[in-house]
């Protein structure tokens, strides 16, 4: 009993002297968060010993992707015979056949004239390549800004800082956390892409029906697919080692109950609820695909080989619904034809085109008021009507985007209109 009694209270000391301990740490931990007060934080007197990682640059490259008809082998033997680097001072790294049978050619750290190499293959390879530069992004984190900071007041600040007078500089601010403050994502972006879903892509397999692979920019858009008995629905990203390129995804999956509301009709890819509203075409953007064609003109953001419907729920006593394009773009509505032209030039026409002109990429609305065609092209869009319900707005495009030059797709605001009359 003794002896018990005597390792119990030994237990008790210990405990103590634990938490003893633990009290102090925590008070240091506290004070050391404290400032002192000539304003100064504690912390910061600090030094940080952070190991530096030894990272190697990355190197500019160019994809080269064989055209119709054409291999990575007669793509090959034709600079083999005819490309002479040197002449523009470049280095040729390495050159490599990535996994979709493109040629991934690696550019020397020491090459001078990049754009000038690239414009002697295209010379070289014409109709029998697409040529496009691939240079790496950079990624800054700017963390602690106040909750007034605007996107402006960082692009300004990056450009300033780092001699940037023009270029794609994309600036991302999220909320501000309980203490005011924000944090600014930002990413320096070069033409990587040809826009077609080749080197990246989302793949949704398994559904009732079918998703075209998609890539691009699609930050805000949704989909809906019903499930095709007990078959699972996947989701298959696919990344390609040929593009040096940061990607990024937040994709939120909810099931929906069939009894629900919000449960989307058959056939509809994209559904809207609201009475008004705003939709837009995947990969929509205000400015246009740097990269260049055979021909040397900017391609199209549209993605290729699509054909989707985007639904509005019609509200209790609406019967018709507006379509209109997006205010504060010209450019909301650029399907097919030079939209480059238009942005360099705002004189040329910017004429709608609809009817049997629309063949390639167009949007259906059904019986529009005041027009006998229901297929719409162009760069411009009319105001539409339609009390042809359901309300459905059909998006096809082809894979031919040839004579296309600089398009954006889409962004169109709907408002459904009330019943009148008796």
């Amino acid at each position: 009993m003794k002896n018990r009694a005597g390792r119990r209270k030994r237990a008790q000391e210990e405990n103590k002297a634990a938490a003893k301990a633990s009290d102090s740490k925590q008070q240091q931990k506290i004070a050391g968060g404290q400032r002192k007060d000539d304003g100064t934080d504690q912390k910061q007197l600090k030094k940080n010993k952070q190991k530096k990682r030894n990272t190697k640059p990355r190197l500019d490259a160019l994809l080269v992707k064989p055209a119709q008809g054409k291999s990575y082998a007669d793509v090959l033997r034709e600079l083999r015979s005819n490309a002479k680097p040197e002449e523009t001072g470049t280095e040729i790294k390495a050159v490599r056949k990535t996994r979709a049978g493109d040629m991934l050619l690696e550019l020397g750290p020491g090459s001078k004239d990049t754009a000038g190499f690239s414009s002697a293959l295209k010379n070289i390879l014409v109709e029998k390549a697409n040529i496009s530069t691939l240079e790496p992004k950079e990624t800054l984190e700017f963390r602690d800004l106040d909750c007034l900071t605007t996107t402006e007041e960082v692009c300004a600040a990056v450009k300033a800082k780092l001699g940037i007078s023009d270029g794609d500089v994309k600036i991302s601010l999220t909320n501000a956390n309980s203490r005011g403050l924000r944090m600014a994502i930002v990413q320096l972006t070069q033409p990587n892409a040809n826009g077609e879903c080749t080197s990246d892509s989302i793949n949704i397999v398994g559904g009732a029906s079918t998703v075209p692979p998609l890539c691009g920019e699609n930050s805000g858009q949704h989909i809906y697919l019903n499930f095709n008995g007990i078959n699972d629905i996947n989701i298959i990203i696919a990344t390609s080692s040929s593009a040096a390129v940061p990607r990024s995804w937040n994709i939120k999956i909810a099931q929906i109950a069939c009894d629900c509301p919000t449960f989307a009709p058959t056939g509809c890819l994209m559904y809207y609820t609201g009475a008004t509203g705003t939709v837009k075409s995947f990969n929509y953007g205000t400015t246009a695909n740097n990269n260049l064609k055979t021909n040397g003109l900017p391609g199209t953001r549209e993605i290729a080989n699509l054909n989707y419907g985007i639904c509005i729920a019609t509200q209790p006593g609406y019967c018709s619904i507006r379509w209109t394009q997006a205010s504060g773009d010209p450019y909301s509505f650029t399907l097919t034809g030079n939209t480059i032209g238009l942005s360099v030039d705002p004189g040329l026409p910017s004429e709608s085109v609809n009817g049997d002109a629309c063949t390639t990429d167009f949007i259906v609305v059904s019986n529009p008021t005041g027009f006998a065609a229901d297929r719409f092209c162009g760069n411009a869009l009319p105001t539409l009507t339609s009390a042809t319900k359901p309300f459905v707005l059909t998006v096809i495009t082809d894979g031919n985007e040839l004579n296309d030059v600089g398009n954006r797709g889409f962004s169109l605001s709907y408002t459904q209109a009330r019943c009148t009359g008796p």
